[in-house]
């Protein structure tokens, strides 16, 4: 949770707000297992999976809190981290694809 934490940090490069983290990451996180998932309908699967994606919205945005300050040097930047971040930053939407 802290490293997704941390990319939403970011988000004035990559638009990856807590939010949009948790859509692209909650289904591989908490999803329940074949079993269970088979035995919903399709409006069941629709609100568990918002109600998926909202707990780990809520769980991004608390990691921190969560986890405490402790995880915090592990994930300090370093000078190359600030520098790649930065120049990343600067490259214009969509001048990667090829």
């Amino acid at each position: 949770m802290v490293v997704l934490r941390r990319v939403c940090e970011n988000v004035h490069c990559n638009e990856m707000t807590a939010y949009n983290v948790a859509a692209c990451t909650a289904q591989c996180l908490l999803w329940p297992t074949t079993d269970v998932h088979n035995a919903m309908s399709s409006d069941q699967r629709l609100t568990a999976a918002k109600r998926l994606i909202e707990l780990v919205r809520k769980m991004i945005d608390g990691a921190y809190d969560i986890f405490g300050a402790d995880c915090l040097p592990f994930l300090a930047k370093s000078e190359l981290s600030s520098e790649l971040s930065k120049s990343l930053c600067n490259v214009a939407p969509g001048s990667l694809s090829s």
